[in-house]
Parts: structure tokens; C-alpha cells; sequence
């Protein structure tokens, strides 16, 4: 249910009632997720399809509407098909020796009659094959894992009425902040944004010099700079920063700022100037997995 998937989707998928344990779990845990980064305004490094989301704002897609979402390759065979029906292409329908049966190692009967399952898809058939295909994959195959992550949102927000006011696109951008990175932070922003503290006033040239990179950046390093500071996704500029000073002694100039994401909160030495400043800041933030576990760090 991710937009350009990179896994095989039809692990997710299942006949009814036949969803294995450990996926009926990782649904539970994806709509807690969900929950979890409303709640704590954290933005996912995600592309969700909108289908997933759905079930949370009381949206009920078609399966053959939801399919192109979810998984553009199968949809393009589809259409593919659909247009060897309207075509009358019989020949091309029967070369591609199709049965009612769902694709995927774990395939079943898309029909109730078992014995149906084994009749190829002809050019009279090949259009409730689609339907029925369609509907396996993004509707009665997902079915029980949507409301299996229903349960997990209602697990940490148990009264979301709220959420009917958004749509599924709508909700997309709201967990994962899409478009925002693309968004330039203004001087205003920026400004409004940070708040020093424990050894930084609005007057220290530090602060003034992390004003002058936040602006500057494009937006990849918004990006990397919202990661490193929140431990989140997205390009949305966090509504409280809090600058403090990091004391580290002689030369500041060789050691890099450091960060509590649970508290969003960045340390920085008392650099020399704006482009140490900007050096040390986008080498932090760009390689900050190489840094996770070490307090202070000198080059």
C-alpha cells in the first residue's frame, strides 16, 4: 500500500480469513503508527497510497478504483486487457493463458466455485476478470488488514470523528507532509521558529548564523535538517526550535552540534563565523546515522 512499491505486495494480500498472524500484527502496528505520529505532530518518511488511509476518514474505494494506486504494474496489464476486450482481440486474451486465480504464489479461487477457478479468461469473461482481480488485490484482499489497522489507530486515538473532515489525499499530507520540503523556508519562519536558550539570546551571532543556513538550504538539506533535529520526516519547518549553546572548550571551530530530537532541541558550539557555521550543520545533519551514538565528535 506504499506508492512505488519496492516489495512484493502480494504478501499483504489474502483470501479471507486466511491472513497469517505475523501480518494481521504488522497492520495493528501500522495504524498505531499512524495514530502515534498524529499525536506527536511527526511528519513519516512515507508515500502512502491513499486506499491505506481510507478506512480512517470513512472513505470506501472500489477495488478497480484503488488498484492504479497501489500497484501500477498490475494495473497496467489490466487496462492492457481491457483494451484487448474492447478491441475484440480474442487471440491476444487466449495467448496470455489466464485462469480465475489470484496471481502470487499464494493464489486462490477469485470466484466462490473452486471448480471455476480453473476456466480461462476469455474475451466474453476477461472483463469480470478484471473486476474480480482488482477487487482481490485492493478490496476483499486487504479487507481484514485495513480494519486491522483501524483497530490500532482506535488503540491510541480512540475518538477520531475529527479525521472524517479530511480525505484520504488530504490525511496523506497531514502524516507525511507531502509537498512541504519543496516549500522554502522564509526569514519570518525561520525567526518565529527558533527560540534560544542556555547561553544564546536572539542577539548571538550563532543564531544569527543558523537563521542565514536554515534560509539557505534547499530542499534535500530541509529535509536532512528536519530528520537530525526530530528524528522525523518531512520538510516541514518544526514550530519550536530551541538553539542552546554547546560548551566544548577551545577551537569550536572543530567539533560539530549535536541534538535531542525528543525535545527538538540542537547544541551548537559558538562558531566562528556564518560559513562554519552552515559546514558543521550540514555535515551533522547529512551523515547524523555515522553520529547516533556519540555525545560530542571533533574532526
Amino acid at each position: 500500500m506504499l506508492k512505488e512499491k519496492s516489495f512484493d505486495l502480494y504478501f499483504l494480500v489474502s483470501a479471507p480469513n486466511q491472513l497469517p498472524l505475523n501480518v494481521k500484527s504488522l497492520f495493528v502496528f501500522i495504524g498505531r503508527l499512524f495514530a502515534r505520529a498524529l499525536l506527536d505532530q511527526r511528519l513519516l518518511q512515507l508515500e502512502l497510497a491513499e486506499p491505506l488511509l481510507a478506512p480512517l476518514v470513512g472513505e470506501m474505494w472500489r477495488g478497480t478504483d484503488a488498484l492504479p494506486l497501489i500497484d501500477a504494474t498490475t494495473n497496467a496489464g489490466l487496462v492492457a486487457l481491457k483494451c484487448a476486450v474492447e478491441e475484440k482481440n480474442s487471440e491476444m486474451i487466449e495467448d496470455l493463458d489466464l485462469d480465475f486465480t489470484m496471481v502470487g504464489e499464494n493464489g486462490w479461487s477469485l470466484i466462490k466455485d473452486s471448480k471455476s477457478s480453473t476456466q480461462n479468461v476469455t474475451l466474453d469473461n476477461a472483463l469480470l476478470y478484471i473486476e474480480l482481480l482488482s477487487e482481490a488485490i485492493a478490496g476483499s484482499g486487504v479487507a481484514e488488514q485495513l480494519t486491522l489497522m483501524r483497530r490500532g489507530f482506535d488503540e491510541v486515538l480512540p475518538h477520531a470523528a475529527p479525521l472524517r473532515m479530511f480525505d484520504a489525499s488530504e490525511l496523506a499530507q497531514v502524516l507525511c507532509g507531502a509537498g512541504e520540503a519543496e516549500a522554502e523556508w522564509t526569514r519570518e519562519q525561520v525567526l518565529a521558529s527558533i527560540h534560544p536558550d542556555h547561553g544564546f539570546t536572539r542577539d548571538s551571532r550563532v543564531v544569527a548564523y543558523v537563521v542565514d543556513a536554515l534560509v539557505s538550504f534547499n530542499a534535500h538539506e530541509r529535509r536532512a535538517f528536519v530528520q537530525f533535529c526530530t528524528g522525523g520526516g518531512g520538510g516541514r519547518l518544526p514550530a519550536k526550535l530551541t538553539v542552546a549553546r554547546k560548551d566544548v572548550g577551545a577551537e569550536p571551530d572543530q567539533y560539530l552540534p549535536s541534538v535531542n530530537t525528543c525535545f527538538v532541541y540542537i547544541k551548537l558550539p559558538d562558531y566562528s563565523c556564518a560559513e562554519v557555521t552552515k559546514a558543521k550543520l550540514r555535515y551533522a545533519m547529512l551523515n547524523a546515522r555515522e553520529f547516533t551514538d556519540r555525545k560530542s565528535t571533533r574532526l
